[in-house]
């Protein structure tokens, strides 16, 4: 038998694999949201969603049900501590990522996709067809289970749904522990895939898929499903290996998602490797979505998102929107400095890893983390060295942010990094390529460089750091003449004053001169004056939001 050797694109939606662009308006609305009334607006349609979707002929309907679901799922994903995949990691002490040791969890949503009650200790292969698991999240403001996302069968005989089950939220953005769980469809009309294999006549050849001894019409979405259920050592057949799930065969749901070796990433990917010999190639998942004519067209379903971040949705058109993040945002400057706290305070931890008993959970090394009262390890003491894991840092998590900004700057941005502390301590030092004057990322090695600079903040133990001095470093931001933006941020007061004409800033006054003072210092700049974007980490700033607002920047607080 003959096969046509010229491949055939089907579906094809091209795009860069890493081509992220800014979020419009409604966009960083929803992934800023965490906690507000935008996600508790959504978690109120989530419930109808499915509804929505299946009493409705409209295409624009669907589609803006696919949006709704797509935004619900990645703000969920950026609020989590980190995902939860099948397989185990790269790294040993990375086991609690293990989706299979939440099996109960599973269960448990697998009975209440089939309106069973309680955990059934045995359900049949038909009933765990209406749910099988992709991944989990694991909230911090969540009790008991994760949340999970899995498959089930779509609104039609052929297509498949991704499915929510977890702890519903409330309309503040709130998790309500005392709700049951429930299941859900977040996106509908995920596409079966397309046979890759066609003989001279067009006829198709292709026998790798599920029940090949079945006539193809006998074949529906349910029985892949049951198929795919049936893997082995419990895995679903979406255990991920070397961070992506496998490819998908004919008839197979047309969804594969990679996760990164910390288990904080989900993004969509092609079904299949474009790159093997087959004669069609899926590059995107697709979504059919019905018209009201009966007729379906074809949408991509793009997501990227990154557990405790604030991304951007991967887009095809490489769209020219500010970039951003939940500490550093709307960053459109072609000229900026950043100034970032470097001090000893920003080795506390911001997600501990809890085990279902509610304790720490250890792993093999230990670590020095700043204590501040209240913290598990509080001892009374400011620093201490523990086993506990930490799911995240301050410091690690500025450099996540930071790391991936810098990725994303057009080449032709110029910048400066800088970190401040207590002057001769460990992180009180500039980027060497940036000491004499903003660097252009795209030349030679400069993004390289910025980057292992980035990366080596917490390279020695967090009791070296030193305090909070910024005065240095805002010294030298104000006195640039070729930036007109600086990114400011600090997780703690100033621990030294500030000598100024008049009055000096100090704890005493909570160093609110100071903002008059770099207002003042702005007003007489020779040039463009300098917008300061501050950003102030688990307190609130009076004197850095006066900074912000006397020079025309934005101020934020994060928690």
């Amino acid at each position: 038998m003959k096969l046509r050797k010229t491949p055939r694109k089907l579906l094809i939606n091209k795009h860069p694999k890493r081509n992220i662009s800014g979020f419009s308006l409604n966009e960083v609305l929803i992934a800023l949201a965490a906690g507000t009334l935008v996600i508790g607006a959504g978690a109120l349609a989530l419930r109808s969603t499915q509804t929505l979707i299946k009493s409705s002929g409209e295409k624009t309907n669907q589609r803006q049900n696919t949006v709704n679901g797509v935004r619900l799922m990645r703000s969920e994903i950026e609020r989590s501590l980190h995902a939860l995949v099948n397989g185990p990691p790269p790294d040993p002490e990375l086991a609690y990522t293990d989706l299979s040791q939440y099996n109960s969890a599973i269960q448990e949503c697998q009975a209440i996709a089939n309106g069973l009650s309680g955990t059934p200790g045995d359900l049949s292969p038909e009933q765990k067809a209406n749910f099988a698991p992709l991944f989990g999240l694991k909230m911090a403001d969540v009790s008991g289970n994760p949340i999970l996302y899995g498959l089930g069968v779509g609104s039609t005989n052929s297509t498949f749904a991704i499915k929510r089950c977890g702890t519903p939220l409330g309309l503040d953005g709130r998790y309500d522990n005392d709700e049951e769980p429930f299941v859900a469809t977040v996106v509908d009309g995920i596409s079966m895939m397309p046979c890759l294999t066609y003989d001279e006549d067009k006829k198709c050849i292709d026998e790798n898929r599920p029940f090949p001894d079945k006539d193809i019409s006998e074949i529906s979405a349910f029985q892949v499903l049951q198929y795919l259920t049936e893997g082995p050592n419990n895995e679903y057949r979406y255990a991920v290996n070397d961070n992506t799930t496998p490819t998908r065969q004919y008839l197979e749901p047309a969804f594969r998602f990679e996760t990164d070796n910390s288990r904080k990433l989900i993004r969509v990917i092609s079904p299949m490797n474009c790159d093997d010999s087959t004669e069609v190639c899926v590059e995107n998942t697709q979504i059919s979505v019905a018209g009201s004519s009966g007729a379906s067209t074809k949408q991509d379903l793009l997501l990227t998102a990154y557990a405790r971040a604030d991304k951007r949705l991967m887009t095809p058109d490489g769209g020219t929107s500010p970039l951003g993040s939940e500490w550093f945002r709307d960053v459109n400057s072609k000229n900026v400095r950043f100034l970032v706290d470097g001090s000893g305070s920003m080795s506390a931890c911001m997600a501990w890893s809890f085990n279902e008993k509610g304790s720490l959970e250890l792993g093999d090394t230990s670590r020095i983390f700043h204590t501040p009262q209240g913290d598990p390890l509080y001892r009374g003491n400011s620093y201490e060295s523990s086993r506990a894991i930490c799911n995240e840092t301050r410091m690690e998590r500025l450099q996540r942010e930071l790391s991936e900004l810098i990725q994303q700057l057009p080449n032709d941005t110029r910048i400066s990094l800088e970190v401040f502390s207590t002057p001769g301590y460990y992180n009180n030092r500039q980027w060497q390529k940036s000491k004499d004057g903003l660097v252009t990322l795209g030349d030679g090695d400069n993004r390289d460089s910025a980057l292992e600079f980035v990366s080596s903040l917490d390279e020695a133990a967090g009791n070296t750091w030193g305090g909070t001095n910024p005065w240095q470093g805002l010294n030298r931001s104000f006195s640039d003449t070729e930036a007109d933006t600086l990114y400011f941020l600090s997780d703690g007061l100033p621990t030294t004053a500030l000598s100024i004409p008049g009055e000096d800033a100090s704890y005493s006054n909570q160093y609110r001169p100071a903002a008059t003072y770099y207002a003042n210092l702005n007003n007489a700049r020779q040039t463009k004056p300098l917008q300061v974007n501050a950003t102030s980490v688990m307190l609130g700033s009076e004197w850095m939001e006066n900074l912000a607002k006397n020079t025309s920047g934005n101020y934020i607080q994060s928690q």
